[in-house]
């Protein structure tokens, strides 16, 4: 899901950029500023699951990426850019809170007998996101 959510940014950076006028930079900027807020919130989503446990944490990271993700949907013909940058950042927020938690969750349900085997599973589902995405931005430029 996360891999996936940069590759719609990097799809979706080229129109901000042509509708605000925007240069390169800038749209780099775009860019490396969701990047840092994603890193940035994997901390935060580690101390979240130490401190209230993997499973709710996991859960309430999904749900707030699930809802942002429905309003962002609902809000596809708006000009309203102050509700979009809202509702993208709270996406990020549930994304950046559950990736350490799904981590976690999926390397001890394993066991350390089959981590290896989880974490490249785990590992398929993060870059077939960014396929699903580079995917999607070929048939968007098409």
């Amino acid at each position: 899901m996360a891999t996936l959510d940069v590759s719609i940014s990097n799809v979706a950076v080229t129109t901000i950029q042509s509708d605000l006028h925007l240069t390169a930079a800038a749209g780099a900027w775009i860019l490396d500023s969701y990047m840092l807020s994603f890193a940035s919130l994997l901390f935060l989503g580690g101390s979240l699951s130490n401190r209230y446990g993997i499973e709710k944490t996991l859960l309430f990271g999904l749900s707030l990426a699930a809802v942002t993700s429905v309003g962002l949907a609902l809000s596809v013909f708006t000009e309203n850019y102050a509700l979009l940058a809202v509702l993208y950042a709270l996406g990020n927020l549930g994304i950046g809170i559950s990736v350490p938690a799904m981590t976690t969750l999926t390397m001890k349900s394993a066991g350390s007998e089959y981590s290896n085997i989880a974490s490249t599973m785990l590992n398929i589902a993060r870059q077939t996101g960014s396929l699903v995405g580079l995917v999607a931005k070929i048939r968007v430029e098409a």
